[in-house]
């Protein structure tokens, strides 16, 4: 992350061990935490409510980024993505959540993920 500019930088490697016969699907994500705003609970407002794992961004198209590559057995793929994060967004409170699936509409298969924080 560069704090000068608001940059953050994502840089994904991939290293298949096995083939895989199904499109692939990249999906990178970013979530917020410690969102402190009201939350309302029944009658109840909470004006000091937590929010936790607030979706921000999706870096990547929706449902993913296809891997177009052969995904052989020791196939590494390397991917970078930069965006400008929002002013309002606390970068010690958010994490990049970036995970692996089958890109199949009736799968829900997920191959491998990961989420670290960004500061």
């Amino acid at each position: 992350f560069d704090s000068t500019n608001n940059q953050l930088t994502i840089t994904v490697e991939l290293h298949y061990t096995q083939a895989v016969t199904q499109p692939n699907n990249l999906t990178i994500e970013l979530i917020e935490n410690n969102i402190v705003t009201a939350q309302k609970n029944g009658a109840v407002i909470d004006t000091f409510y937590v929010h936790n794992d607030v979706l921000r961004d999706i870096i990547t198209a929706n449902q993913g980024d296809n891997l177009t590559d052969s995904l052989q057995a020791g196939r590494v793929i390397r991917k970078i993505y930069r965006t400008v994060l929002d002013a309002a967004w606390k970068p010690k409170n958010l994490n990049v959540v970036a995970f692996v699936h089958e890109n199949s509409q009736n799968s829900k298969i997920i191959y491998q993920g990961k989420q670290i924080s960004v500061e």
